[in-house]
């Protein structure tokens, strides 16, 4: 275009040439820096099976790297980042129901244990086991299996407050 005499065609080649480069070199720069803070990252990762899912993603974020394609390296780490912040904050808010209702459980367990509703009762053994899958699904990571364990325990705790009362 410049030996044609086109100056403003020659000008925005160089101009987008110039601007894709910068662009692959920030997306270079910003992958490698977090890829040297992997352990971080994958610290951040949920146990049990969702982990290999989180995993799996990081993979591919290091493959697009050795591969050489900075810029989708580049989306899929941010999008790995974003989804998983969205994830921790959802998991905090399932951890802060969780425990609402483990102390619930536990104050009406000793309002069932006065009340001679033995550990035996179907209702009361239940309720502790929706309890408890509730914790293990947490602890797994799988959120929405946390969610629905909690509200089965409720349902059941609400129905033992009303044989106390």
């Amino acid at each position: 275009a410049f030996a044609k005499g086109d100056a403003p065609l020659a000008k925005g080649l160089a101009d987008s040439l110039a601007r894709e480069v910068r662009e692959t070199s920030d997306a270079m720069q910003e992958v490698q820096r977090a890829l040297r803070q992997k352990k971080q990252i994958s610290a951040r990762f949920p146990s049990g099976q969702a982990n290999q899912f989180w995993q799996s993603r990081l993979e591919d974020v290091e493959a697009a790297a050795s591969s050489g394609a900075w810029t989708n390296a580049s989306q899929s780490l941010t999008s790995l980042t974003n989804d998983l912040a969205t994830y921790e904050s959802e998991a905090g808010e399932a951890k802060e129901l969780l425990d609402f209702v483990q102390s619930e459980w536990s104050e009406l367990r000793r309002r069932l244990d006065s009340s001679s509703i033995t550990p035996t009762d179907e209702s009361r053994r239940a309720t502790e086991a929706a309890v408890n899958k509730a914790t293990q699904a947490l602890d797994s990571g799988q959120i929405q299996d946390c969610l629905t364990a909690l509200g089965k325990a409720d349902e059941l705790l609400e129905g033992l407050r009303r044989r106390v009362v």
